[in-house]
């Protein structure tokens, strides 16, 4: 499955917006590692990456928080799902 889904693109004069939706049903604990699938909010973001045919380019991201649901924790985490691929040189 798709972490990933892009539901709309638009071309501006000087720059491009490409918004994407976070298909995650499952987030993981950076405290404990535990897998968790209760959603506790959902955010947005919005990156600039690198230029597209010389314009401004922002990546708009819709994504989720999901509750730690461990309940050796003593208290309760939210987990993000948001983790996009790395620029790599």
């Amino acid at each position: 499955m798709k972490k990933y889904l892009i539901y709309k693109g638009e071309e501006l004069l000087d720059e491009s917006h490409i918004y994407v939706k976070s298909q995650s049903r499952k987030g993981k604990c950076s405290q404990c590692g535990h897998e968790s699938s209760g959603y506790h909010a959902t955010y947005k973001r919005t990156l600039q990456t690198l230029p597209l045919h010389e314009k401004t380019t922002y990546v708009h991201v819709i994504a989720y928080k999901f509750h730690c649901l461990n309940p050796e924790l003593a208290k309760s985490y939210s987990l993000k799902d948001l983790i996009l691929p790395a620029h790599h040189k």
